[in-house]
């Protein structure tokens, strides 16, 4: 039986149903999986996430920080958990000092995973560099997409020990409500969300900077002001959401709060798309299952998941522009046949992002860490 350690900052509640699943693929063929994890820092700890894997052995982590120049470096007490491991997987990040540590260890093949490339804000030099020391001394490189494994061949690692993840969450919940809620009168769901007749589109997610919620409350102005009758329902918090008070007094706005999957899918049956001028993430993959297209924007450092969608296939790209977004919302309000289209393109893809094949995929690549010979493994260092 081989014990194979995945080392995280903290355990993430989106993250379980991937670590039950992988837990159960190794399971089959009698290894183990064990989840090092820390606690979340404070910034973590906001998003109010933080939780436990049932039926996965767990091993809790003392972790520190501290600032090394530019970088704020993390550490903690994994190594005493992979000394007994037959493989281990840690973070592909330049402040993790316990990604180091693993990989000048000798005798245990390690595998790391992440991004790869530098998506969400620019590498500095230094973190590139640090960065390509890591892809190029692990046995294995798990990168959260099909241009983040391209991008670790690009920096140096074999073509033959990189796997595309298709990084997502668990939609199973979610397909569930969007075909029960579909058998539902599209008046049952208005009624629940507390919108009135004509046009709605929506908002999901974290209601902070990244999210340019501020493109989105200067549209809606420029919409009262043309007599514009389209509705925005917002399913979120975050500490700019007081943004839309002025929107939400003139009933252009329904602030739902935290929304679960039946409300999701309850908005997914009054909506026309879903507004998303900031930064776009794993919302992505749930876009379509909702089958709403996103409306984002260009120029703006998408995570990894954009990669998923195609503008003007399954997504609308416009300038990030308030007068852009207003007057893409109202054409898209006449435009049905367009955004048929667009929701077909989504919908033909929403089974490829499946939290079963993100978790065959990882066991893959963990099978070909647990069966390299040994001269591959003391490359390293």
């Amino acid at each position: 039986m081989a014990k194979v350690v995945i080392v995280q900052p903290y355990i993430p509640a989106y993250r379980v149903p991937l670590f039950v699943e992988l837990a159960k693929r190794l399971a089959s063929r009698g290894h183990k999986l064990v989840i090092a994890a820390g606690q979340p820092d404070r910034t973590q700890l906001e998003r109010g996430d933080a939780t436990h894997v049932n039926g996965v052995e767990e091993a809790t982590l003392r972790t520190r920080s501290l600032k090394a120049g530019p970088l704020r470096v993390r550490f903690s007490s994994a190594a005493h958990v992979w000394k007994s491991a037959d493989a281990v997987i840690v973070e592909l990040s330049a402040s993790s000092l316990d990604s180091y540590r693993a990989l000048a260890t000798r005798g245990i093949p390690v595998g790391v995973w992440g991004h790869v490339g530098a998506y969400v804000k620019e590498d500095s030099w230094l973190v590139a560099m640090l960065k390509r020391w890591q892809v190029r001394h692990a046995d294995h490189v798990l990168a959260y997409t099909e241009g983040g494994a391209t991008t670790a061949v690009q920096l140096g690692a074999d073509p033959s020990n990189v796997t595309a993840l298709n990084n997502t969450i668990d939609v199973r919940g979610l397909q569930r409500a969007v075909e029960r809620q579909r058998t539902i009168p599209e008046a049952n769901a208005r009624a629940t969300l507390g919108v009135g007749p004509g046009p709605v589109f929506a908002m999901i997610g974290g209601l902070d900077e990244s999210k340019r919620i501020d493109l989105v409350v200067a549209a809606l102005d420029r919409l009262w002001q043309t007599s514009s009758n389209v509705q925005l329902v917002v399913g979120g918090h975050g500490e700019l959401e007081d943004l839309f008070a002025p929107a939400r007094l003139r009933g252009q706005v329904k602030m739902l709060g935290y929304v679960d999957d039946e409300r999701k899918a309850m908005i997914a049956r009054v909506a026309i798309a879903l507004v998303n001028p900031g930064r776009v993430g794993l919302i992505a993959v749930e876009s379509m299952v909702l089958g709403l297209p996103l409306v984002t924007t260009s120029g703006t450092r998408h995570a990894p998941e954009y990669e998923y969608l195609a503008p003007g296939i399954s997504a609308v790209e416009i300038a990030p522009d308030a007068s852009e977004l207003a007057s893409v919302m109202q054409r898209m309000t006449q435009e049905s046949e367009q955004t048929d289209g667009l929701r077909r393109a989504l919908s033909a893809r929403a089974s490829d992002f499946s939290i079963e094949a993100m978790a065959a995929a990882m066991d893959e690549a963990i099978e070909d860490l647990l069966s390299g010979d040994d001269a591959r493994k003391q490359q390293r260092g």
